[in-house]
């Protein structure tokens, strides 16, 4: 007799999953065009649960993670249907996309300079779908990127990060968020986020105020 398929498989590659293990065969695997996306909390809402979005909060009332597909040029967003097609459970898919976040911190990210200012930040920009790779692996970021590190997420697909290693430079960084928010299309959140113990929490944010 074969081995059995049912509930106590998907409790199995939990299981694995959050050991970092993610099952590779057909049953479990993701497409290779699936990535995290990073959007305002409550954002992608839709009366009908079947067609809302998979998401799940990353910053409690501030932003939420949620996975979309690429196919080609085509890009579209991950729906329940498209788990149960694929036989995936939402936590182990959670924890592939997470696992393949760590891998593609580093590669997401450049670093640039401050124009006159001796500090620079990190940009995720590159388009590719993995922005928000270092808000999904706060563990990750601040082992490669440094300590008491700040992150924003101004757009759609595009992340900066930095530490406080010139003063001011948080008021810097927060203002010139707040215009991207302002100016950039996609706008998400405009305010600036660092690490704590139980991840990521809101620091701040940049208002400017016109004179009367």
């Amino acid at each position: 007799m074969g081995p059995r398929r049912g509930g106590g498989g998907l409790k199995l590659a939990a299981g694995l999953a959050a050991l970092g293990l993610l099952v590779s065969g057909p049953a479990w695997a993701l497409p290779r065009g699936v990535r995290p996306a990073v959007v305002r909390s409550g954002s992608l809402t839709h009366e009908d649960g079947a067609l809302r979005p998979v998401c799940r909060p990353l910053i409690a009332g501030e932003l939420d993670a949620c996975l979309r597909l690429r196919t080609g040029p085509e890009e579209r967003w991950v729906l329940p249907g498209d788990l149960r097609q694929w036989g995936v459970e939402a936590e182990v898919a959670w924890a592939g996309v997470e696992r393949l976040a760590g891998r593609r911190l580093r590669g997401a990210m450049r670093q640039v300079a401050v124009e006159g200012m001796d500090a620079s930040y990190w940009l995720a920009d590159r388009g590719d779908g993995w922005a928000g790779a270092v808000l999904l692996r706060p563990d990750l970021a601040v082992r490669w990127l440094g300590p008491e590190l700040r992150v924003a997420a101004p757009s759609f697909d595009v992340v900066l990060a930095w530490t406080p290693s010139a003063p001011e430079l948080d008021l810097i960084m927060a203002v010139g968020v707040h215009d991207m928010y302002e100016q950039q299309a996609g706008p998400v959140h405009d305010g600036v986020f660092r690490t704590g113990p139980g991840g990521w929490a809101l620091f701040g944010a940049a208002r400017r105020v016109t004179e009367p």
